[in-house]
């Protein structure tokens, strides 16, 4: 049997249906005891333009805290972003006009990288709130981390959160991954599981939700066009700031020494001199 990629989001949602798995898989992550009690998947208006978001996973722990799930197979720049929009939609998810602001619970954001976005070595990274002088954490509201499968599916390392960062990246070859805890073992059985279902409905569902992601991909090509043109256009202003130096350097030349000139106009006193040649 070919073994379903975990990857995409098809087989990533059936999979972390299962509460169980996606607790223990958020706890190991985080360092958080908790216990999923729901998941939502309900598509959410985000802007008034009729955009949409709808998230792979939205689950709700037994103390009311939100935790968002996100499988990126092919991650680009603009992930930092929209993790920091999908944390704020989870937020403030369901409060309204009588709401109160301390009802607000902790969301947490798991973003799983399926290509390398940081530098560095590190797998897995968390990012909070801090008071940048005296590393003071504002409150628990806010935890954001970033899950590098390219980075882990080599790794030797025994750990639980080793291990299921390796099954994720490596789910088609989950015999190599050792099964010495029960979790591990029920999510190998799980990627079986999974296999056996229609692969092509499995694609069919994975194309839809693609497409909707499609525009933060446009994002980053209108991103990268954008800053390309705003080069050139400073490009081009700088090379006329130039000739308008030059030329008021010109104008000067019969009534100024040179110093004075470069010392007027920030030209070379050099090309001064050769200006006058």
């Amino acid at each position: 049997m070919e073994l379903l990629d975990l990857r995409y989001d098809a087989a990533f949602k059936e999979f972390f249906k299962d509460k169980e798995l996606l607790s223990s898989f958020i706890s190991t992550i985080t360092g958080k005891e908790l216990e999923v009690e729901s998941l939502q998947y309900t598509e959410e208006k985000a802007i008034d333009d009729g955009r949409s978001i709808i998230f792979d996973i939205l689950a709700i722990d037994k103390n009311g805290r939100k935790i968002n799930v996100e499988m990126e197979k092919n991650s680009t720049s603009s992930i930092k972003k929209r993790t920091q929009f999908y944390w704020a939609k989870a937020f403030t998810r369901g409060f309204e006009k009588k709401s109160k602001f301390k009802d607000l619970k902790e969301t947490i954001c798991i973003n799983i990288l399926g290509k390398n976005v940081f530098k560095d070595e590190v797998i897995c990274r968390e990012y909070v709130i801090y008071d940048r002088e005296n590393r003071d954490r504002l409150d628990d509201s806010l935890s954001i981390y970033f899950v590098e499968l390219q980075k882990g599916e080599e790794s030797k390392g025994k750990s639980l959160k080793d291990l299921w960062i390796k099954l994720l990246a490596n789910s088609k070859k989950v015999d190599d991954i050792p099964e010495e805890t029960p979790i591990i073992k029920k999510a190998v059985s799980k990627v079986y599981q999974i296999s056996e279902i229609d692969e092509v409905q499995l694609k069919v569902i994975e194309e839809a939700l693609e497409e909707s992601k499609r525009l933060d991909w446009q994002d980053d090509i209108i991103e990268k066009v954008q800053q390309e043109a705003q080069e050139k256009l400073q490009e081009k202003l700088q090379e006329k700031l130039q000739e308008e130096k030059i030329n008021f350097a010109r104008s000067l030349l019969d009534v100024l020494d040179d110093e004075t000139i470069a010392d007027k106009t920030g030209l070379d006193i050099n090309f001064i001199k050769s200006l006058r040649m």
